[in-house]
């Protein structure tokens, strides 16, 4: 037990540092709202130690949100492909669309602008994505969607199908700048 604590600590660790490290510097932020949760991504075809163009589906579950009082819940999809492997630290994601359903059944839609990947000690991973709402309820602020996502079975990544499916804690920030 003792060590799932500690693991769970790195874990959200994880997550809060990658989002201290998306701020933009020199610009004021104002926090809309937070929203943390849980993420499950599936990987097509799945992760090996070879670097290959992988489509990414993420999908998680947020909530109770706090910042906005008109907003409880949401659910999170982002779609996307990229370079990608277990071997390395810093995987590219180029392009993707982020669409956030609300719990009154509003839409946000977001573009993606960039991602980091870090990979902690104990082999999760840290994948913060910084995104920009295009449309929808907070048209025009910008969106961190930071997932920590557990590696459960490093050992897939040697062998076929590879590593198909990761998930863990998460937390999505809308903000806007000042």
């Amino acid at each position: 037990m003792k060590g799932i604590g500690r693991r769970i600590l790195f874990q959200w660790l994880g997550v809060m540092m990658a989002g201290l490290l998306c701020a933009a510097p020199g610009f004021a932020q104002t926090t809309l709202v937070t929203c943390p949760g849980t993420a499950t991504n599936h990987y097509t075809p799945g992760l090996t130690d070879s670097p290959q163009l992988i489509a990414v589906n993420a999908n998680a579950t947020l909530g109770p949100c706090v910042g906005d009082a008109t907003v409880v819940s949401a659910t999170y999809h982002f779609g996307g492909q990229g370079t990608l492997s277990c071997a390395l630290t810093l995987n590219s994601v180029s392009g993707g669309t982020t669409t956030v359903t609300w719990q009154d059944g509003q839409q946000s839609t977001a573009t993606f602008v960039r991602a980091v990947t870090e990979r902690l000690p104990i082999g999760d991973v840290v994948t913060t994505n910084e995104l920009l709402v295009t449309a929808g309820r907070y048209a025009g602020a910008n969106m961190t969607f930071v997932a920590t996502l557990v590696q459960p079975n490093l050992l897939a990544c040697m062998t076929p199908p590879g590593v198909t499916d990761a998930a863990g804690p998460a937390v999505m920030t809308i903000t806007s700048l000042q």
